[in-house]
């Protein structure tokens, strides 16, 4: 289903949409994030994102932006454009009005009822298609999305700030502060991006924190959850102070107080029952309730007990792990990650991909635990030879 001619160099501007694109993380909710140009004369004349959920997509965007500079251009798109009514008309049909005679895909669409299906109905309207322009970096883009299709649950990272040593905390709990202002800063535009910051009870009660993105020139603010199985979170707290601004969801057992519980819901909070798994909260049920509440990223950024959790369940995704040029020492110092653990060395989370960076002092490592994103490419490539 892809054109036999040879395509433009478009490598380049490609990569210029995945990483436009990637700047609205956060904003479009469950939809995937994408980018798209309309080009002339191998020059960008439009280009244009998915702003925001339930808004235009990344085609009609650029579309709109060129006018009538995109009757006979080529449109580069980091996904396959929809082909179905969803919160707006199909792109397709926008792509087909508009006059565009070559259209260079990223990678399909990851949804087997939905794949194909765009590409499939411009080929029908004359219009040149060419699919798997910088596949790798478009399928990273999406992987949230992916993931989210596959499983019904969001994306989750782990975020972990520890000394060399790997203390999360001094043997009397002090943790202020383990890594440097600039990491912090890092964390916080992390909190940016994400659809929703996650910790749990213990860690509000040590820190009482906010778990909102206070970086310079901040655009929005992520949904706080807690896990609090017994209700014991403060009124007085900071999270249920500015529930009524931000979204708090606090989870708590099935036979948490109803008074606590009531207390919670009145003052703004959000508050479900969630069922138990061997006396803990189960994460399965957590997550899915978080995705059908339009949360398609999840940032653990708690202590050595829930990370414990995540971990114990497979329930993660990915790591953020910040770690300081400092050792704490001490046998009773916590780990950031508890919980039972590996019973072997064999059976530990490996990563897959990993990327290391500065971060003022602190050296920064970004990590894969899943792979969301080879199938995508396994399956746009597939696609190409079909086709």
């Amino acid at each position: 289903m892809s054109v036999k001619r040879k395509a433009p160099d478009y490598g380049p501007l490609m990569a210029l949409c995945v990483e436009k694109a990637a700047a609205r993380a956060g904003f479009t909710k469950t939809n995937p994030a994408v980018g798209a140009a309309v080009v002339r004369d191998g020059k960008a004349v439009s280009f244009g994102v998915h702003e925001f959920f339930g808004e235009s997509h990344a085609e009609v965007n650029a579309i709109n932006s060129a006018g009538e500079a995109a009757r006979g251009a080529d449109l580069l798109v980091t996904l396959e454009p929809c082909s179905t009514w969803g919160k707006t008309p199909p792109c397709v049909d926008k792509i087909i009005a508009s006059g565009i005679k070559n259209v260079f895909i990223g990678v399909i669409d990851p949804n087997p009822a939905h794949a194909g299906r765009g590409i499939d109905k411009l080929l029908k309207a004359g219009i040149n298609v060419q699919s798997g322009i910088e596949a790798e970096r478009c399928a990273l883009l999406i992987e949230d999305f992916v993931k989210s299709k596959l499983t019904g649950k969001p994306y989750v990272t782990m975020k972990i700030a520890m000394s060399a040593d790997g203390r999360i905390a001094s043997r009397t709990g002090d943790s202020k502060w383990i890594t440097s202002e600039e990491s912090r800063l890092e964390v916080h535009k992390m909190r940016g991006r994400s659809g929703a910051v996650l910790t749990g009870i213990g860690t509000v009660l040590a820190d009482d924190p906010l778990l909102t993105d206070r970086s310079p020139g901040a655009l929005r603010q992520p949904a706080r959850v807690v896990l609090d199985g017994e209700a014991r979170l403060s009124l007085s707290s900071k999270l249920v102070k500015s529930a009524g601004e931000v979204p708090l969801f606090v989870y708590v057992s099935e036979g948490a107080s109803a008074e606590k519980t009531q207390k919670l819901k009145d003052a703004g909070a959000c508050v479900i029952a969630a069922p138990s798994v061997s006396g803990k909260l189960d994460l399965g049920f957590i997550l899915k309730s978080l995705y059908e509440k339009d949360i398609m990223t999840v940032m653990v950024e708690a202590g050595s007990a829930v990370a414990g959790s995540f971990r114990d369940a497979d329930a993660a995704d990915a790591l953020e792990l910040f770690i300081a040029p400092k050792i704490i020492g001490g046998l009773c110092a916590l780990s950031p990650v508890g919980g039972e653990g590996a019973a072997r060395v064999g059976d530990a989370a490996e990563f897959f991909s990993m990327k290391t960076a500065m971060c003022g002092p602190d050296i920064r490592i970004s990590a894969k635990i899943k792979d969301y994103s080879s199938g995508v490419i396994k399956d746009t490539l597939s696609f190409m030879k079909e086709g």
